[in-house]
């Protein structure tokens, strides 16, 4: 396969086969040449790519701890968690839901385009449902999946259940009194509470482990949706 870009391009083509035929999937303008075993060349050209678009602005997010309360806010932008001057988000472990309201232009839902929904930097896990319809989890970089088929032109429903590690709330846990007798890092005995199920913790404590990794000088880990979320258009071309 030989390949001339018109215009440099950091992400390499990517080469979709549908049925018989051949499509060139490119987040920017410029044209391929692919050459086969018969020596024969196949071309495919775009003139332009619209430019991708960043969804801005605040997001609603739903906080559930599994063993404490649950409450709603507003993020008027995207940060980690543990940036927070909120100290229940500060130390927050578990999924909290994001869910935002979006309008895409009529140039990004034309049919010659394929859209991928970008979210950057996530902390760790996260499940993405648009428009009701769930597409997937995502826990590695790139944290992308296409959304081409649930998209539609204007208003838009997106949800992201973020999914953190249990660090920053052990972390935040330690700030608290101790509701059991220790044994250096681990304990003595069962706490009285844990020996009887459905008794409150007054020590405002969520969290009990067998062995203390982290105190309350702990560094917290970063956690969260911090984006930037994006929708990244791709032309897709047929090669001929």
């Amino acid at each position: 396969m030989t390949v001339d870009f018109r215009r440099h391009s950091s992400e390499k083509p990517a080469i979709r086969r549908e049925g018989r035929k051949t499509f060139w999937i490119t987040s920017e303008p410029g044209s391929i040449t692919l050459t086969d075993s018969r020596g024969r060349n196949h071309e495919a050209a775009v003139a332009e790519v619209p430019e991708p678009m960043t969804v801005e602005g605040s997001w609603d997010v739903h906080f559930k701890q599994k063993y404490g309360r649950e409450w709603d806010t507003v993020l008027p932008g995207l940060i980690s968690w543990d940036t927070s001057e909120d100290e229940d988000v500060k130390y927050f472990s578990g999924t909290a839901v994001y869910t935002k309201t979006f309008s895409l232009p009529k140039t990004l839902t034309k049919k010659d385009l394929l859209l991928k929904l970008d979210l950057g930097q996530v902390y760790v896990i996260a499940e993405v449902i648009l428009n009701g319809k769930h597409l997937g989890i995502l826990w590695n970089a790139p944290y992308s999946v296409d959304i081409t088929k649930e998209a539609r032109t204007g208003e838009n429903k997106l949800e992201v259940r973020l999914t953190n590690q249990w660090i920053n709330r052990l972390i935040g846990d330690e700030r608290l009194p101790l509701d059991y007798e220790p044994n250096g890092e681990t304990y003595a005995t069962w706490p009285e509470w844990m020996q009887h199920p459905g008794q409150p913790r007054e020590s405002g404590r969520t969290t009990f482990v067998a062995y203390k990794h982290w105190n309350s000088r702990g560094k917290l880990q970063p956690a969260g949706l911090i984006g930037p979320v994006t929708i990244m258009p791709y032309a897709k071309a047929k090669i001929n």
